[in-house]
C-alpha cells in the first residue's frame, strides 16, 4: 500500500549531479531473470493485483482505513546519519512525510490533494512542479497498489523475476501521465514486492531506481511493509525507511498538509 517513489523527488533536490556517476542500481541487485515459462501460463496483470488485495487484508478491510500515521528512521541522502521519519497520511491523497535530524534540521515534502511543495529548516517551502509532482502525487495516492485499476491506464504481466531471493511476477504499467514502469509481486504470497523505474536527474540524465518492499505486519487489520529499500543508479549508498510504528484512523489531530507560507 506505500510506495515511496518519492525518493528520487528528493535525489533530483538535494543531490548535486557530480554526486552520480552511473546510471544503473549494482547489477548484484538489479532483478534477475527468472527459468523462462510459457507466458500463456502466467496469471494476468489484475489477477495479480487483485491477489495483492487479499494479501493485505481485503477489499473491505483496505478501503475502511482513511488515514495513517508512521514513524521509524530514514537512512541515505542528504543526511549523514540516519534520521527520524514521520509520514502522515489522509484518503484519498494527502501526504506528508518528514525527515527530522536530533540536532532540529529537517526536511518536509508533502501534497495537500492538489499542489505539492517541499521545505528546509531555515528555508521558505517552495512548489514542486514537473516530474517532481507527478511522481509526488502517484506517491501520495493512500491505496496505493489496492486502487490498480484507477492508478494505472495500462496494466500487463511481462514475465518473472528473481528479486531480492524471490520469485516475482514482473507487471508493466502505465501512469495517467504516460510513465511506464515495472511494479513486482512475489509469486508465492501475492504481496507486492517491488518496483523498477526511471527518472531524470537535474541535468537531465535518466536514471534507474530499484525499489525493494518488505517485512509486512498487520496494522488495523491490514498488511503494511515495514522496510523499504532503494537503490539508486550512480549512488553507492542504499536508501532504506524503517516503519518501527504504523498507526491507522487513530483521532483526529488537525495536521495541515497545505504549503507553509512565508514569515
Amino acid at each position: 500500500m506505500i510506495r515511496l517513489g518519492l525518493t528520487s523527488v528528493m535525489l533530483a533536490s538535494m543531490l548535486s549531479t557530480g554526486a552520480i556517476a552511473q546510471d544503473t542500481p549494482p547489477a548484484s541487485e538489479t532483478p534477475t531473470e527468472a527459468p523462462q515459462v510459457d507466458p500463456a501460463t502466467l496469471p494476468s496483470a489484475d489477477e495479480i493485483f487483485e491477489k495483492h488485495i487479499e494479501a493485505i487484508g481485503g477489499r473491505d478491510a483496505i478501503f475502511a482505513q482513511t488515514s495513517r500515521r508512521i514513524s521509524g528512521i530514514y537512512e541515505g541522502p542528504p543526511f549523514e546519519f540516519p534520521v527520524r521519519l514521520t509520514l502522515w497520511q489522509d484518503a484519498p491523497n494527502r501526504f506528508h512525510l518528514r525527515l527530522a535530524e536530533p540536532a532540529g534540521a529537517t526536511m518536509d515534502i508533502g501534497y495537500d490533494g492538489e499542489n505539492g511543495w517541499r521545505q528546509l529548516s531555515g528555508s521558505s517551502a517552495v512548489s514542486m512542479t514537473g516530474q517532481d509532482l507527478s511522481e509526488l502525487r502517484q506517491t501520495a495516492e493512500f491505496f496505493g497498489e489496492s486502487n490498480y485499476k484507477e492508478r494505472y491506464t495500462a496494466r500487463q504481466t511481462v514475465g518473472t523475476a528473481l528479486l531480492a531471493g524471490r520469485s516475482v511476477y514482473v507487471v508493466g504499467v502505465v501512469t495517467p501521465d504516460k510513465r511506464e514502469m515495472y511494479v513486482m509481486f512475489d509469486m508465492e504470497t501475492g504481496l507486492f514486492t517491488g518496483t523498477r523505474t526511471k527518472f531524470v536527474d537535474p541535468a537531465g540524465a535518466t536514471r534507474e531506481m530499484i525499489s525493494i518492499v518488505s517485512e509486512y505486519e498487520d496494522a488495523g487489520g491490514v498488511l503494511y511493509p515495514r522496510r523499504i529499500e532503494q537503490l539508486i543508479g550512480g549512488l553507492e549508498e542504499r536508501i532504506t525507511y524503517v516503519y518501527r510504528k504504523v498507526e491507522v484512523d487513530i483521532e483526529p489531530d488537525g495536521h495541515v498538509y497545505a504549503m507553509p507560507k512565508a514569515d
